[in-house]
């Protein structure tokens, strides 16, 4: 397998969700980071709740200092973290697609109760 892809509808507000491709692999040497993330902190001004979204930056690649040693040949170490790394990504994955799904539900039920 030279390479894998998942479609999948990412939310993004109760009224919008959009189809997207995301690769899982193979990985990029700069991250693992969706050029879409946003971090996200719930803090208060004046008494009500305010949402304060803020992008995530791409990291730049860094390079190992020579006098790190590993226990582990790479081989070891990359089997054991990529099966963690893939099950986080479709745990995200299905994650976003279920809030999708959801919306797209509450979004019909309420426009079929609007015209009823």
């Amino acid at each position: 397998v030279d390479k894998i892809e998942i479609a999948y509808s990412r939310f993004i507000n109760l009224i919008n969700n959009e189809p997207t491709i995301r690769t899982l692999l193979p990985l990029s040497p700069t991250g693992m980071e969706d050029p879409e993330d946003e971090t996200f902190k719930l803090t208060t001004e004046g008494g009500k709740l305010k949402v304060e979204k803020e992008k995530v930056k791409a990291a730049k690649a860094k390079e190992i200092e020579a006098d790190v040693i590993f226990d582990q040949p790479p081989q070891v170490l990359l089997n054991s973290m990529l099966p963690l790394y893939l099950n986080s990504q479709l745990l995200s994955l299905l994650f976003d697609a279920q809030a999708s799904e959801l919306s797209s539900r509450m979004s019909a039920m309420k426009a079929a109760t609007d015209n009823a």
